[in-house]
């Protein structure tokens, strides 16, 4: 008796594909790097001239702002930040 091996066609798999999108860690931690909200113009009392609160204008604010929620990966805001730091 002769059993003949045939290809299994693609869509006919026993077992899900992995859909890491659709965990519930993954939607959970995707919304925490995502925007809250537009910023708003703070205003601070700082008289130290290290710190050039004051000098920041709404467009830098902004800018930052849509640059930094251009990714929702940690790695690459913490990555910005520290791009846009100066010691």
């Amino acid at each position: 008796m002769e059993v003949l091996v045939t290809r299994a066609s693609a869509g006919k798999a026993r077992k899900r594909t992995r859909n890491p999108e659709n965990w519930k860690a993954n939607i959970a931690k995707k919304n925490r790097y995502m925007p809250k909200k537009a910023p708003e113009r703070i205003i601070c009392a700082h008289k130290n001239e290290h710190l050039k609160c004051s000098s920041l204008t709404m467009t830098d604010i902004m800018n930052f702002h849509s640059s930094f929620y251009s990714s929702n990966k940690r790695s690459e805001q913490d990555a910005l930040i520290l791009k846009c730091c100066k010691t």
